[in-house]
């Protein structure tokens, strides 16, 4: 186990404890720790039974065991963990991490709800003004009898709309990283039984907002480079391959899938070993790179359980947008086989409410991981436990 930095106290207002990251010094207004029972209130641990206190009568749930335990004499009796939200605080299971998630969005569906509903919708909005100035031009053209060539179908697509695309496109994305770093804020106070308000939510995401864009953008552009550079050394592969294999088309084609298969999985290897990234800034306030590393570090001997994890949670919410955007669909082609600009508007307003719907539960997820990652190599759950106490 890692050595704990020592424990401070910036005051309120002031950055939270390196130690208890979200979960560090009391807020303004509480009462002074009392020097017997330190920061947050509690009775120091007694020896004999742990650490959560003297038991209740017949040991209780975190003291000594009864004899013979649950199943009779030679048994020991297993105490559950402590669960002052909505997981309890020990390693999660799969089922844990995923009941949470629905139990977050329960606990505060104001935030988890509302506040990415607001956002998307407005994501919608941007998208539909932007894309709509171009619809009238794009639909004459495709309805046109002189619409002869492949040609004329690119020229509809003019530089204008493709960059206005391009910008609601990542108008979006940036609302979408926001909205999730304030989310996984609102599950980490559903994790210790607090519910905080959109107010709160935002005051205390404000000054993390834009480390967390830079992380965004840095990512981004690390894996476009990284993309593009092994696109670039495959066509350079396969030329050379090919030259002195004769022109074989076949050699070309398994070289081709051998290599984008490898791409896919490093790109899947960086993407899981700095998925926890946004949270470590928004919890433990991070910088940008120190918050990679950080990543790094809390993944390092759980790559392939949290891989699997988001695989799953990734097929499971596409199931769900597809079930969700199909009465769009459905509306959209009563429309009539003329008819273009009805068709988009609704499936841009099914996407946006399959994204509404599926943010909430990824955000939860991912902050869920974190947690979980930290409960079982740094004792975030004694941390978590003592700041349940002292709420």
């Amino acid at each position: 186990m890692s050595e704990r930095p020592q424990e401070r106290n910036d005051g309120p207002g002031g950055p939270p404890d390196p130690q208890y990251g979200q979960y560090g010094p009391p807020r303004p207004g509480a009462p002074a720790p009392d020097p017997q029972y330190g920061q947050y209130g509690a009775p120091a641990p007694d020896p004999q039974y742990g650490q959560y206190g003297a038991p209740a009568t017949g040991y209780g749930q975190y003291g000594a065991p009864q004899d013979g335990g649950y199943f009779g004499p030679g048994f020991t009796q297993v105490p559950a963990a402590m669960q002052p939200g909505i997981i309890p605080l020990r390693p999660l299971t799969l089922g844990e991490i995923y009941d949470g998630a629905f139990r977050a969005i329960r606990t505060n569906p104001g935030v988890m709800f509302g506040l990415s509903a607001i956002v998307v919708a407005l994501s919608t909005v941007i998208e539909l003004v932007v894309v709509g100035a171009y619809l009238s031009d794009l639909e004459s053209v495709l309805l046109s009898s002189s619409l002869s060539s492949s040609a004329d179908l690119v020229d509809a697509f003019n530089p204008g709309m493709l960059a206005g695309a391009l910008l609601a496109s990542v108008v979006t994305g940036f609302a979408t990283v926001v909205l999730t770093g304030l989310l996984i804020l609102s599950v980490s106070e559903s994790v210790i039984g607090r519910r905080a308000p959109i107010g709160e939510v935002w005051r205390r995401a404000r000054g993390q907002v834009w480390r967390l864009l830079a992380l965004t953008v840095l990512l981004w552009v690390g894996a476009m480079v990284l993309t593009f550079a092994g696109v670039f050394a495959l066509a350079f592969l396969v030329a050379g391959l090919t030259t002195l294999a004769g022109d074989s088309v076949a050699l070309a084609v398994i070289v081709t899938i051998v290599a984008f298969l490898a791409l896919a999985l490093l790109l899947a290897y960086l993407g899981v070993r700095t998925m926890l990234a946004p949270p470590a800034i928004m919890l433990e306030r991070s910088h940008v790179f120190a918050s990679i590393g950080r990543s790094w570090r809390l993944t390092r001997g759980h790559f392939w359980r949290l891989l699997g994890i988001m695989l799953l949670t990734l097929v499971l919410l596409g199931i769900l947008q597809g079930i969700l955007t199909v009465p769009f669909s459905i509306v959209g082609s009563l429309g009539g086989a003329g008819d273009v600009t009805w068709p988009l508007i609704l499936s841009v307003v099914g996407q946006s409410v399959a994204s509404a719907v599926a943010i909430p539960f990824v955000a939860a997820v991912l902050a869920l991981l974190y947690i979980d990652v930290r409960m079982r190599t740094e004792a975030l759950d004694v941390e978590l436990a003592r700041a349940a106490q002292g709420s």
